[in-house]
């Protein structure tokens, strides 16, 4: 025993000293450190490195100091591979179960244990951590500012990407939004992305690829939980207990103001806009009745609130209010080669603005509701040697939304205008699929979706598009393989595209579809304690829909874009150095641009890197891991937020936690527009450091 704690120790200490470690602490400092930093923040810097530093190597001592886990090492190892080939299958790649090496699309799986590693607090920091993903965001977190939210995007271009829990789009009709920040990291067991166009098995807005998240489900008798604190007032409170049948969570997260996270540089009229002490609840709800039969509900809330502060005519500012929350409700039946999938998604949103600085101007409030229902079915069998999978969806969506402006000025009297929007769509669909192995290693895919759009506007236009899918897989062994795969993707426009019009965005009910093409080839292997994939891609779409600002009267009109597309290679790579040590590298290198009248402007990053590396002997775990962007578009800075993490397990129960985000305390630009000559030019800044500390408990109950 005593020379298995001595192992661990020196594993740890070889992991902390390995040049490869330090160097990529110190390259991330260089790359995200600015020279404007003065003397005073650096020392800080320094300071925070060396405790934090500190507290790890407290950690490694206390580990040699402590009893070897009461677990046998063959018990472990058989935990461990069987653990190892369920982090290999995904779902969501071909709708049904599939190794990795047997599916033809970049496919990239977030294990439990990866969403521990990463430290992200919710679904849309994980993905940040997460190669081949760009973001951006209103508000730091992603938190919402009046519907618009943390936004997700894929190899640089983002709108086309098909959000799912539990296989279900959650994406809200009104305006194509999703409130990911509002998922907590302990509701999520699994996260699966898929690369591509995924129209043909996922129908509309599945155009750049598919992000689905797997909440926790009944299974062995258990409970759980988590108390987090931390830096600017933030907790993080979460529970958790399930059985056989039944699986109840609980989610509270909070935290203090934070100021001046966004600045407007406007020259006529300047303004800085505060977040107010964001509260954020969730519950989740599985039960399974019987084997074929799960239900699953989730419900989220958010209630914040934000001011812009102007500079240079007090008499503008403003504050609003803001409440948003979700319903996900969908019961699945699954046996055989049958499933089948009825679900409801509700969103509401209410916005109540006070223009305390002119005290003449009333207040206003606008009510966004919105709801989506529906069915999904497939089906498979075996004919002619080749795999059929068939089925359809129908979804009805709907918006109720109640809209004010405020109009007129101080000198005429100032009133309020009230616009209604209600409009409803059904979007039916039927697709199938074949696959067909031949010569026991090629594996050929061939699928069509007919995507309908039934609008209950008066003189809307309909839509029946074909979507077309081929996939290849070529098995050079057990270890190796090459892919390919080519299809065609489709989006509709949302309701608030079609027919919105406030002060600031005007809708186009003439918009056309969205549509283009994407094409992948790649290579993939897992051999021994290295796995990866690298491929080559190209996503050229048309009619791309985007706001463009009229300075006749400072707002944005919807549109028809001439193109976008995106083309670059995408790498993913794992490499397990020691026994308790693994590396991860993920990231893309490519060329994102739209185009309008020939002028062409760059849609995204061009380069985004997710390295990490962590240290985890069952007792102790350390890790630190990045998300970086580096030639962005709208003129912003290159982007690197380091995360560290730490666990100490101290028995079969409890285990001590730490996270850093932001290790460095850089002056991070989230997001923005900083393109030269632009009028409006506009940073949503990071706060700086955060430091959380906290327990976590789980018991087996059996």
């Amino acid at each position: 025993m005593w020379l298995e704690q001595r192992k661990w120790v020196r594993s740890g200490m070889l992991f902390m000293q390995s040049r490869g470690f330090f160097f990529f602490i110190r390259r991330a400092h260089v790359c995200a450190l600015k020279n404007t930093l003065k003397e005073e923040k650096e020392l800080n810097v320094r300071k925070a490195v060396c405790g934090i530093t500190g507290v790890f190597f407290a950690l490694i001592v206390m580990n040699s100091t402590c009893m070897a886990l009461a677990k046998s090492k063959d018990g472990l190892k058989q935990d461990k591979d069987r653990q190892m080939v369920m982090d290999t299958v995904n779902v969501t790649a071909k709708r049904y179960q599939a190794e990795d090496l047997d599916t033809g699309s970049f496919t990239t799986v977030i294990t439990a244990k990866d969403i521990e590693e990463q430290g992200g607090n919710n679904a849309f920091e994980i993905l940040q951590r997460t190669g081949g993903i760009n973001f951006s965001a209103s508000f730091p977190g992603g938190v919402s500012q009046g519907g618009m939210n943390g936004e997700i995007g894929i190899r640089g271009i983002k709108g086309g990407e098909q959000i799912m829990v539990n296989s279900i789009p959650i994406i809200e009709p009104t305006a194509g939004s999703y409130d990911l920040d509002q998922i907590p990291a302990i509701f999520l067991e699994r996260m699966e992305v898929v690369k591509g166009s995924n129209s043909t098995l996922y129908g509309s807005r599945a155009m750049t690829g598919v992000i689905n998240m797997r909440t926790k489900r009944p299974g062995k008798p258990a409970v759980g939980g988590q108390l987090t604190g931390g830096s600017y007032g933030f907790m993080d409170a979460g529970a958790w207990y399930r059985n056989e049948k039944i699986l109840i969570g609980a989610s509270y997260l909070q935290y203090d103001d934070l100021e001046n996270v966004k600045q407007n540089y406007k020259k006529s009229n300047p303004y800085n806009s505060d977040l107010f002490n964001p509260k954020k609840y969730a519950a989740l709800f599985s039960v399974q009745p019987s084997e074929p039969f799960v239900f699953n509900y989730m419900f989220n809330y958010t209630d914040a609130g934000y001011a812009a502060r102007y500079l240079k005519k007090p008499s503008s500012s403003s504050r609003t209010d803001e409440t948003i929350y979700h319903h996900y409700l969908s019961g699945t039946y699954e046996k055989d080669r049958l499933k089948a999938t009825a679900f409801f998604n509700y969103n509401f949103m209410e916005l109540e603005y006070d223009y305390y600085g002119n005290a003449q101007k009333p207040g206003k409030e606008n009510k966004k509701k919105s709801y989506s229902t529906g069915l999904d079915l497939q089906h498979s069998t075996y004919a002619l040697n080749t795999l059929f999978l068939y089925g359809g969806t129908w979804t009805y969506e709907k918006q109720d939304e109640t809209r004010q402006d405020v109009k007129g000025s101080s000198r005429s009297g100032y009133y309020i205008k009230q616009s209604d929007l209600n409009h409803d769509r059904h979007l039916p669909s039927i697709f199938l699929q074949a696959e067909k192995t031949l010569f026991n290693d090629l594996i050929l895919g061939l699928g069509i979706r007919g995507q309908g759009v039934i609008n209950t506007e008066e003189d809307a236009d309909n839509y029946f598009e074909p979507v077309p899918q081929f996939q290849a897989v070529y098995k050079i062994n057990k270890q190796n393989s090459l892919f390919a795969n080519v299809g065609r993707a489709f989006r509709v426009p949302t309701f608030n595209q079609l027919y919105a019009e406030t002060a600031t965005f005007v809708g186009n009910a003439e918009l056309d579809p969205e549509y283009g093409w994407t094409y992948e080839v790649g290579y993939k292997f897992k051999t021994g304690r290295l796995s990866g994939t690298v491929s080559g891609f190209l996503m050229d779409y048309k009619d791309k829909i985007r706001y463009v600002l009229d300075n006749s009267d400072d707002r944005y009109y919807a549109q028809n874009m001439d193109k976008y597309r995106t083309s670059g290679v995408e790498w993913s790579f794992d490499l397990k150095v020691h026994d308790y040590v693994t590396l991860t590298l993920g990231g893309y290198g490519a060329d994102p641009w739209e185009e309008e009248d020939d002028l062409r402007e760059q849609a995204g990053p061009k380069w985004q890197v997710a390295p990490g590396v962590y240290f985890d002997n069952d007792r102790l775990a350390l890790g630190l891991n990045a998300a970086m962007m580096f030639d962005r578009e709208r003129g912003l800075e290159d982007y690197v937020n380091v995360h560290l993490t730490g666990s100490y397990k101290c028995n079969s129960w409890l285990k001590l936690k730490l996270k850093v985000d932001n290790l460095f305390d850089e002056d991070l630009v989230v997001y923005g527009n900083m393109t030269p000559g632009y009028s409006s030019q506009y940073e949503v800044l990071d706060p700086g450091m955060w430091v959380y500390a906290g327990i976590e408990i789980n018991f087996d109950l059996l």
